[in-house]
């Protein structure tokens, strides 16, 4: 049994527990609520643990809400996204926004991150105009910086945030507990990206390599799932190879 299969197996116990159904009762309304407000939302999209929870709870609610998924240069060279958006079992309204940052030019890999730190925020703008509200898979538990900003409700619920533009974020999946995650990722079947099987629920996924994953061992766990992959980002970005 893999790390994934066991938290799974304690997940679909978890399901039948109150706090369990209170959450989910809690993220629902929290999203019908935010559907109300704006007339034009989209789910910012990761395929991440918690980011493919809301894919498929949106999906239930709303089926023609956009979801959007940042893909760069070595996003499928990071992970098996391919293998999950195909075994997605609801056919959403996706649309995957391509930024190349790397394959037209030599700079090092800061240089390049450095280049596109604006990427997510210009993502909606680019792919969806009239967008006035945004849907994130944060969680208080996953850093200071998100705890930080999923505590910033300024409104009568605390899982939504008003920008002095007028448009809103929400996120609905903050105060989930990994048995949350395991709980709807039992009871529901979802198929979730192959680098979970060696870290469990507490692994964190990137499409994009930034410095906190590299310093969090994202490519150690690469290397050791594919090294074809992380050899050919580090071939790119030789400084990568001393994390």
């Amino acid at each position: 049994m893999d790390k994934l299969q066991h938290d799974l197996k304690y997940g679909l116990v978890y399901s039948k527990t109150l706090a369990y159904k209170r959450n989910l009762e809690i993220t629902t309304n929290s999203l019908l609520r935010f559907f109300e407000i704006c007339s034009y939302p989209y789910l910012a999209l990761s395929w991440g643990k918690q980011s493919i929870i809301l894919a498929h709870l949106i999906f239930k609610l709303r089926p023609k809400t956009p979801m959007i998924f940042l893909r760069s240069w070595e996003s499928y060279l990071l992970h098996d996204y391919e293998n999950i958006i195909q075994s997605f079992p609801f056919s959403i309204n996706y649309h995957e926004h391509f930024k190349d940052n790397v394959s037209w030019n030599n700079w090092n890999w800061k240089k390049t991150r450095d280049y596109g730190s604006n990427d997510i925020q210009q993502m909606a703008d680019q792919c969806l105009i009239e967008w006035d509200g945004l849907i994130m898979g944060l969680s208080k538990d996953e850093s200071v910086a998100r705890r930080i900003t999923c505590s910033s409700s300024n409104t009568e619920w605390k899982t939504i945030f008003r920008y002095i533009s007028g448009k809103y974020r929400c996120t609905p999946i903050q105060f989930w507990t990994n048995n949350d995650l395991a709980a709807y990722i039992s009871v529901n079947n979802i198929q979730l990206l192959s680098t979970y099987k060696n870290t469990g629920l507490k692994g964190r996924t990137t499409a994009r390599i930034t410095r906190n994953n590299a310093e969090m061992n994202g490519l150690c766990e690469l290397k050791k799932e594919n090294i074809g992959n992380y050899n050919i980002i580090v071939n790119r970005f030789p400084e990568l190879s001393t994390y």
